[in-house]
């Protein structure tokens, strides 16, 4: 059976610092088999933009795993992970008087 993790506040500095290296670490010693994440955060992005932005933040803040690449980070992304912008302070939908 499939599970998702459902990462909010995805692109924070807990996520940069501790979360996103320890399921990168995870996922290239196959621990996370067949789950998915899926990554929310409020910026305006695509997956292709979170993953450049993440990795750029873990190398700022010397948090990306020793040994491991970027070319580790994008195969990660590329198979686990899927970016959703969650932006709660705009609305699409008309509001009912």
């Amino acid at each position: 059976m499939a599970k998702t993790l459902i990462l909010h506040g995805s692109s924070g500095d807990l996520s940069q610092r501790q979360i996103l290296p320890a399921l990168l670490i995870l996922h290239k010693t196959g621990q996370l088999n067949s789950m998915k994440i899926i990554a929310l955060a409020m910026e305006p992005w695509d997956t292709d933009t979170f993953a450049s932005k993440m990795w750029e933040a873990m190398l700022a803040k010397n948090s990306v795993p020793k040994g491991y690449t970027e070319s580790d980070w994008l195969d990660f992304v590329q198979e686990k992970v899927l970016y959703m912008n969650l932006n709660l302070e705009v609305s699409d939908e008309k509001q009912v008087a």
